[in-house]
């Protein structure tokens, strides 16, 4: 916290405070002293004594939830928490910080993802609408167009829903001026979107957070003519894992093989 931030601070100020159990949780400053900040707790009510440098100042309830973290106006680790669950609690999986799409897994099926959904997008300003990683692409689409080669970067941790967000993009592209076909026969985007499960059956694998972990990563190189449309595609895997688990390590045959 800077020093502009600590001297703003006063009683009646309502902060974060470091939690051993919840993290962070709200309170209002009762007094400020020199080393550290007496706070009462909401819902409990508790007066503690916290470190000065374990005080973060809470943003105006009107900006908590807003769609991009960098209008908030105050800017730290429980601020961005606050937010992205606030948003979370109202199936809002989808926000923004500067150039940054965060998106958090929410482990089931939302209606996020239709067609009317998707062509709402097309050609709109990225500020324009909700933030949704259709906004990105139409982003990334646009500015390939316009002015050249465009890449976009999907990291997260494992379980955080990579792959599905890749696929999500990868439809967004192929829904662009797709060229017709003849009867029968299957197009450019398509081959692109089903190569992605090709992929996964030889390079998935359980882990302890994820039934259907990617162990390798993809570089995925999508062409275009002059037009925008999809004319062909190449994947790349790199870091891909040699081993692969065949037999489930269980607490039960743990305590049997220290036994």
């Amino acid at each position: 916290m800077s020093e502009e931030d600590v001297a703003e601070i006063g009683p009646g100020t309502r902060v974060w405070v470091a939690d051993p159990t919840e993290l962070y949780v709200s309170g209002t400053v009762k007094q400020r002293n020199p080393k550290t900040t007496s706070v009462v707790l909401d819902g409990s009510l508790k007066e503690v004594d916290v470190e000065n440098d374990k005080v973060w100042q809470r943003n105006p309830k009107f900006l908590e939830g807003a769609n991009d973290l960098t209008t908030l106006s105050f800017l730290h680790e429980p601020a961005v928490l606050h937010t992205l669950q606030q948003r979370y609690m109202e199936n809002t999986i989808y926000s923004f910080s500067g150039p940054i799409l965060i998106a958090v897994n929410p482990y089931q099926k939302l209606p996020v993802y239709s067609e009317t959904i998707l062509k709402a997008y097309v050609g709109q300003e990225r500020d324009k609408l909700q933030p949704h990683v259709y906004a990105l692409a139409e982003q990334a689409y646009r500015s390939m167009v316009n002015f050249g080669d465009q890449s976009i970067l999907v990291s997260g941790e494992s379980g955080a829903g990579k792959t599905e967000t890749t696929k999500v993009i990868l439809q967004y592209f192929a829904a662009m001026n797709p060229k017709e076909t003849e009867q029968g026969e299957q197009s450019i985007e398509d081959k692109v979107l089903g190569s992605t499960p090709i992929l996964e059956a030889f390079g998935n694998a359980k882990t302890i957070r994820n039934d259907n972990s990617s162990r390798f990563g993809k570089f995925i190189e999508v062409q275009f003519d002059k037009e925008g449309v999809i004319i062909g595609a190449s994947v790349s895997t790199y870091l891909l894992e040699k081993s692969r688990i065949c037999l489930l390590y269980t607490s039960d045959a743990a305590d049997e093989e220290d036994s």
